[in-house]
């Protein structure tokens, strides 16, 4: 990446210097301003090659600042979530395009910047991104230059429309039931076992039960209410919190095999927290990720499934048995019917095949015989 030096010519009067590696070998080249020498910076970390016409000298405002002033700006938004816009500015944004005037940025280097982060030349990790974060970068980029256009700053939002990676196709392992049973058997410490059987009869997300209550357990109807859940705060520790989405406040109704197991955790206060031991006041999710990798693992099963899995988990074996979609969204608190329906195609899948071997055969002894009839014309002959 090039770099900006600030020098001082003989009679005392600043210049800047722009620094980068051409073929192998360092090259500079010298203007006599900051605004200058951040154009050429940028446009060199973009495309390698030096700027075709210089800063625009009516530039006041750069696209990091302006990204700042939309974020400041914005209403109704969680903290964690202003947090995560300020990193994605900060890691994946302003390295690239951060110092360019707004009114000098191009379509082109939106394009540029985004083939960058699928190349692998991410400020964070010098990996390529993933899909979604790369979406979700642009995502605040756009949002950000729309707020300048309304604003006058710019005639037309130079990031809009743009064609970006595909979506992540990776889907959730899903693990069958048989083999939750023998991963759950590994489990001699009753608490864990509470714990991931809450996880595999809800369909609940690792933040949702960590955060249940005495009180959010309704013995007389059999359910579970969730109210809330484990949010992470950036520079402090994890806190509960409202739940991820507004569709994920639910009741869901819970088998009484789990009520009988979650019995002797509802003696307490309705205050105390029903995993509190597992949690702790950090509410660190590393001790269960920890401890179901270990039960895999020990278990011999070949399907190898996360703790997170297990939420897809519930849905295939919900949808497996005929459970209509719409159903399981609202037990999950999935916002849309697609996320569900995304399970039930990988579940269908699974369906068609069996379909097609139950017809394995079909028309074989109609085959047997016409061969065995062509074999006795050619004897016959």
């Amino acid at each position: 990446m090039a770099s900006i030096r600030k020098r001082a010519r003989k009679d005392g009067t600043p210049y800047w210097s722009v620094l980068w590696r051409k073929d192998g070998r360092q090259t500079s080249i010298s203007v006599d301003s900051e605004r200058d020498a951040e154009h050429i910076r940028a446009w060199l970390d973009l495309t390698g090659r030096l700027p075709d016409s210089p800063a625009p000298e009516d530039a006041t405002q750069t696209v990091s600042q302006v990204i700042e002033e939309h974020i400041a700006q914005l209403s109704g938004v969680e903290d964690r979530t202003i947090t995560g816009y300020r990193a994605l500015a900060r890691n994946h944004i302003a390295p690239h395009l951060g110092h360019i005037p707004i009114n000098a940025l191009t379509r082109a280097h939106v394009a540029q910047w985004v083939r960058t982060l699928g190349q692998g030349a991410s400020e964070r990790t010098k990996r390529p991104l993933r899909p979604k974060t790369i979406r979700n970068a642009h995502a605040l980029l756009s949002a950000a230059l729309s707020t300048a256009h309304t604003a006058g700053l710019i005639p037309k939002n130079p990031a809009e429309g743009l064609r970006l990676p595909a979506r992540d196709t990776k889907s959730s392992v899903l693990l069958p039931r048989d083999e939750f049973e023998l991963v759950l058997d590994q489990f001699t410490d009753l608490a864990w076992r509470r714990f991931f059987l809450v996880l595999a009869q809800t369909g609940m997300r690792w933040g949702e039960a960590a955060a249940l209550t005495v009180a959010d357990v309704n013995r007389r109807a059999g359910t579970v209410s969730v109210t809330k859940g484990v949010k992470r705060i950036d520079g402090a520790h994890n806190i509960v919190g409202t739940p991820k989405t507004q569709r994920s406040n639910r009741v869901i109704s819970i088998p009484p095999s789990l009520m009988t197991e979650l019995l002797p955790l509802l003696v307490r206060p309705g205050s105390a927290q029903l995993f509190a031991g597992l949690t702790g006041t950090a509410y660190s999710s590393r001790p269960a990720h920890h401890a179901w990798t270990k039960a895999v693992k020990a278990s011999g099963v070949p399907t190898v499934a996360t703790m997170k899995d297990l939420r897809s988990s519930h849905a295939s074996w919900l949808l497996e048995d005929g459970v209509n979609p719409k159903v399981v969204q609202e037990r999950l608190g999935h916002d849309r019917i697609s996320t569900t329906m995304e399970i039930y195609a990988h579940v269908n899948r699974g369906a068609d095949a069996a379909a097609a071997a139950l017809l394995d055969g079909l028309g074989k002894s109609q085959t047997s015989g016409a061969t065995s009839a062509l074999s006795g014309d050619s004897l016959a002959t």
